[in-house]
């Protein structure tokens, strides 16, 4: 998942927590953050 967040910030210059908390909301925001948290 590491680099899968690194690319993602090479790529689009934000990290990907950024764009998770910007775009989503409630249980499903709380998912994904975990998901990527590891």
């Amino acid at each position: 998942m590491e680099e899968i967040k690194v690319e993602y910030k090479k790529r689009f210059k934000k990290p990907l927590v950024d764009v998770i908390h910007s775009e989503t909301s409630g249980h499903y925001r709380s998912f994904l953050l975990a998901l990527i948290a590891g």
